[in-house]
């Protein structure tokens, strides 16, 4: 089976097995709609629960810190909001609402069952302090209430950590 890894944000993720992730950003059906439209990173699917999972992952270099009241509340909006966009893209993708989709969805998501499948958003920072990852986490658990209630999500919603823990839960290189 090909590997995949995803070079984002001065950090490497994967390997992934090639048929279980879609590197949206890359895709050439966000290629046809990018314009005002902000996403994350790639998706991938996560077979290690009862039920399938898809997976949007977030990486960034940096963040500010919790206490910044202006910087902060900005940050975690541009976030929230490239989770929503990525996890609508990801529905109408697999939904095949885009005519490009048909040829670069891997099979195994042509296969997910999006009536049963839960999503789960993760959001990885470079160089981030420990010490800062409950505050952001606690705000954006806060911001996706809405997103967790209309989808009937299960938690955990949200993982924020750094490249460290990513490292030590096989995300990264």
């Amino acid at each position: 089976m090909e590997t995949k890894t995803i070079p984002e944000s001065g950090m490497t993720f994967g390997p992934f097995d090639e048929d279980l992730v879609f590197h949206v950003e890359k895709s050439q059906t966000y290629k046809n709609i990018e314009e005002n439209v902000k996403i994350c990173e790639f998706f991938y699917l996560d077979r290690k629960n009862a039920n399938e999972r898809v997976v949007i992952l977030e990486a960034k270099s940096s963040s500010p810190h919790p206490g910044n009241k202006t910087d902060f509340p900005n940050y975690t909006w541009e976030i929230l909001e490239k989770f929503s966009n990525t996890m609508q893209l990801a529905i109408s993708t697999l939904l095949f609402r885009h005519e490009s989709a048909k040829q670069e969805v891997p099979q195994p998501f042509k296969k997910l069952n999006l009536e049963t499948a839960n999503f789960h958003f993760i959001l990885v920072i470079r160089g981030h302090k420990s010490e800062w990852l409950d505050p952001l986490k606690s705000e954006l658990a806060h911001l996706l209430i809405p997103t967790k209630k209309l989808w009937n999500l299960k938690e955990p919603v949200i993982t924020v950590i750094n490249e460290d823990i990513a490292r030590k839960r096989g995300l990264t290189k």
